[in-house]
């Protein structure tokens, strides 16, 4: 969306403070990332970041991918984008990925494949890194889950500030002289302090795992140093419905209503 300019006291214009939305595993939930981005809408949102895996489990990845296209903003890549943009055997997976992952493949075109192959592991902005996992090794896609974990990714983090998706948890660590763990509110809003680095994992829009089936995003306020996790309600049982009619597994039905 374009900004608009605020006005000052004495008339002049300024520039509004940038809003920053970053969001990640969409997983082809289609219902979840409208809602997320009319919610993204509604607060003013001047810059987007995705933090891939657009596709895989639920039922349209063709769709949420041409939406995410559309809004013209970063991507890097996940590991379902870069599975489902492959075409060799489903082996060594287990029953329900390999199923959700194959629904996948046969709905995206040889175009959008291409597409997802060449996004990025790791973008930089000035004030802020983006991953899936983790920087450490990033195309093994890590997944950042505990306190070692955590130190492992603060050995490759150069900027104060990287978010990071993949688990489909939101969480935070932050580390001085060693990682410690954040505990997070819900609606959490974290401000940054000096002399820390932060990893914020801004959960899923598509499928969340906290026990919390709301979509997860967070907006970054670097003007003032915010970060606000965002939880929105979307039509859940829409998205339960398209799972059972693209034939998928029951099973990825019932984790979105529940969140795990």
């Amino acid at each position: 969306m374009r900004a608009r300019a605020a006005a000052t006291k004495n008339g002049r214009r300024r520039s509004p403070e940038r809003v920053i939305a970053v969001f990640s595993d969409i997983h082809s939930n289609l219902e979840a990332l409208q809602a997320v981005l009319e919610d993204m809408e509604a607060h003013g949102v001047t810059e987007r970041f995705c933090l891939g895996d657009i596709v895989g489990y639920n039922a349209d990845p063709a769709l949420c991918l041409d939406v995410v296209r559309r809004l013209d903003c970063p991507v890097i890549q996940g590991n379902h984008d870069r599975e489902g943009a492959e075409d060799e055997p489903l082996f060594g997976y287990r029953e329900l990925a390999r199923i959700s992952m194959q629904h996948t493949r046969d709905r995206l075109s040889d175009e959008q494949k291409r597409w997802l192959r060449g996004l990025p592991l790791i973008l930089e902005d000035p004030d802020f890194t983006l991953v899936h996992g983790s920087l450490f090794e990033p195309k093994e896609f890590f997944y950042v889950d505990s306190i070692l974990e955590a130190e492992f990714h603060f050995a490759n983090q150069q900027k104060q500030l990287c978010f990071c998706g993949h688990t489909h948890i939101a969480r935070v660590f932050a580390q001085a002289d060693i990682a410690e763990d954040l505990f997070l509110e819900e609606e959490a809003e974290l401000r940054l302090e000096d002399g820390l680095k932060y990893l914020v994992n801004v959960g899923s829009v598509g499928q969340p795992r906290d026990r919390d089936w709301r979509a997860s995003y967070v907006l970054y306020y670097p003007d003032s140093r915010r970060i606000l996790y965002r939880r929105v309600q979307y039509d859940v049982g829409k998205a339960q419905q398209k799972i059972n009619a693209a034939g998928l597994p029951a099973a990825l039905g019932e984790r979105i209503l529940v969140g795990v």
